[in-house]
């Protein structure tokens, strides 16, 4: 090949690169780069310049693909490049790579050989003649090509002196794609010549040139201004399409580049307004170990570290930088370096984590300063202890380890395992403790609270561990609803002072009363299948039923007098079963033994009037006989009397 031959190569390539990769851009750092064109002819040869900004070694792997014009098309067999950190190392294509005689141009890749790949650089290819003379081309992060149609305007062809000539290339990089390159007068809007059309392999490159001419769109003789090419991809899918022109004065042989632009937006490589195609997992971020962040109105709102840290919010959360997995996932208030008051007490408007897997979900002024703590929102929030949560609300504090507040204004949990529910001022602190309400103070181990004073008064635990308590100036009530809808809609028992003197009230009407005494529901309208009693049966019962001392077993201390639920069932038969026995059936039991027992009364008091009214008959009957008998006996003697006198 001849150096005008080289010359229109290496512009074209030179220009087509820096289409797709933003020529002389300042983004160049990659961990893979490609430098578009590199050659090794009897007149040119290419010099490789890689600099490695970081703070390891960089070992980088080098491939070179020898373009489809070129002697020996295909990839070829290179050695590595090792470059000390924060220093530059300049090698020759002909150096690195096994190259057979002959000419050689094509696409050089260097990549680093980490995995992952962790150490971005920098890079250049200059391609030159023996006296200086050549081209100089930056080598451009793999990702930064896209598989959108792309275009090189300014073209020409001119006849007379000095003459131009435009040559227009077409590449590929790591996977197949088809093509159609096609000329445009950009005045008329007209197209020039025919439609070119091609496939390429993965890194394959296609020369066409003189574009214009036979090997081109065969356009009509005569000059051209004011072209356009437009390059597009038709095999679909995320193959980049990689495109370029150069225009070259063939007489000095100065040439000039036309990087190929897209006007859609890049595949694989920048994100744009309106949203992308990438085809694949899109990634944004650092490729060293520096943070990311992402900024709003000139203020950063999203921070993300190499310790696995997240801040999101205003600029002035923080987490601590010696502990990682820590996240704020946003809020904080803008306060302009005043502070906000929390419970009397001046602390940052931001919000904060200070131990690894802390998190501030939201809210203002909020911390979570312990390892697995977290505060998920609200303001002034403060989770001190290990595994320690408030879930929002103002002004909570879970200090205790594994300790939690729900919510509210004010609460505090402090106790190991404890929990403040919410509410107002409320305080857990003692282990496995439970506060809610308003002024509940659970200060005891195992002790809950449920605080409902409307004067102020504080609801304890009145010295006792592993005691529910719930304290309320009226009391309370549980409602419930029967499935089956029995009771006639909702069922409750109070413990209040809503029904005077029925402090334990049912919607049975059974109560116990202020003075002590249980008050069962015995009312006719709620009673049905009324029988007869028999009495003297149930007296009989009665007398035959075993009545014996005894003790329960939980108090055996006590002794007790009554009959067994056993005893009692087997006997009348009655009540809900054989182990309990209601007090309603036990009078019920005692009533109509007492009819009974009265029946045998009356039939004995019965019978002791009969006797003695025949007793008194008996008696009156007797005194009529004495009297009778006193009569003859005084008769008798009158009339002995009156014998002796007359004798």
């Amino acid at each position: 090949m001849n150096r005008r031959g080289w010359r229109v190569v290496i512009g074209s390539a030179f220009l087509m690169w820096g289409a797709v990769g933003n020529a002389q851009t300042t983004a160049g750092l990659a961990t893979t780069v490609v430098f578009p064109l590199s050659a090794q002819t009897a007149s040119f040869a290419g010099e490789i310049t890689v600099f490695n900004p970081g703070p390891n070694t960089l070992t980088a792997s080098v491939a070179f693909y020898e373009g489809n014009n070129s002697g020996s098309p295909g990839p070829k067999i290179c050695n590595d490049i090792t470059v000390s950190p924060g220093r530059s190392l300049q090698t020759m294509l002909a150096t690195q790579c096994a190259l057979a005689s002959g000419g050689h141009f094509g696409i050089v890749v260097v990549a680093d050989k980490a995995v992952p790949q962790a150490n971005a650089f920098y890079g250049f290819m200059r391609v030159q003649t023996p006296q200086g003379q050549g081209f100089t081309v930056e080598g451009f992060p793999i990702s930064n090509f896209n598989n959108q149609v792309s275009h090189a305007t300014g073209l020409k062809r001119q006849a007379s002196s000095p003459t131009f000539q435009t040559n227009c290339f077409v590449g590929s990089l790591d996977q197949p794609v088809d093509y159609e390159l096609k000329l445009f007068n950009d005045t008329t809007g007209a197209q020039i010549g025919g439609t070119l059309s091609g496939s390429l392999q993965p890194f394959q490159q296609f020369r066409y040139l003189d574009v214009f001419g036979a090997n081109g769109v065969n356009a009509p003789a005569g000059d051209q201004f004011n072209v356009r090419a437009q390059f597009t991809p038709t095999s679909g899918g995320n193959a980049n399409l990689i495109g370029f022109c150069t225009v070259q004065d063939n007489t000095s042989f100065g040439a000039d580049f036309r990087i190929a632009k897209s006007y859609g937006s890049p595949s694989g490589s920048f994100f744009a307004q309106g949203g992308n195609t990438f085809g694949t997992t899109a990634k944004l971020g650092t490729l060293d170990a520096q943070p990311l962040e992402l900024y709003v109105s000139n203020q950063r709102i999203v921070r993300y570290d190499t310790k696995a840290n997240v801040v999101a919010g205003i600029s002035e959360n923080a987490v601590n930088p010696a502990a990682s997995s820590q996240t704020i996932a946003g809020g904080g208030l803008l306060s302009g370096g005043s502070s906000c008051i929390v419970n009397g007490v001046n602390v940052p408007c931001r919000n904060e984590t200070s131990a690894m897997d802390a998190t501030v979900s939201g809210g203002a002024a909020n911390r979570a300063f312990a390892s697995d703590s977290t505060v998920s929102g609200g303001f002034g929030n403060l989770a001190s202890s290990s595994d320690a949560v408030v879930s929002g609300g103002a002004a909570n504090t879970a200090s205790g380890f594994a300790a939690s507040v729900a919510g509210g204004l004010g609460n505090t949990a402090s106790g190991s395992y404890s929990f403040a529910a919410g509410g107002f001022q409320n305080t857990a602190s003692g282990t496995q403790s439970f506060a809610a309400g308003h002024n509940a103070a659970a200060t005891l181990a195992q002790c809950a609270v449920f605080g409902f004073f409307l004067n102020n008064g504080i609801a304890n635990c009145k010295g006792l561990t592993n005691v529910v308590r719930v304290m309320a100036n009226h009391g309370f009530s549980v409602d419930w609803g029967p499935a089956n809808g029995a009771g006639g809609g909702t069922w409750w028992v109070e413990i209040n002072d809503i029904t005077p003197c029925r402090p334990l009230n049912t919607y049975t009407n059974a109560y116990l009363s202020c003075s002590g005494v249980w008050t069962n529901n015995s009312d006719r309208n709620k009673k049905e299948r009324f029988a007869a009693v028999d009495a003297q049966a149930v007296l009989a019962k009665v007398i035959a039923l075993p009545v014996t001392e005894w003790s329960y077993k939980v108090q055996p201390e006590v002794r007790r007098i009554g009959p067994v639920a056993q005893d009692f069932h087997a006997a009348f038969g009655i009540g809900q079963d054989d182990l309990t026995i209601a007090s309603t059936d036990e009078a019920g039991v005692a009533f109509a033994a007492i009819q009974g027992l009265h029946a045998l009364l009356q039939e004995k008091n019965e019978r002791i009037d009969a006797l003695e009214k025949r007793l008194r008959s008996g008696e009156e009957q007797l005194a009529q006989l004495q009297s009778q008998m006193k009569t003859l006996l005084e008769a008798a003697n009158a009339r002995q009397v009156a014998t002796s006198t007359v004798r």
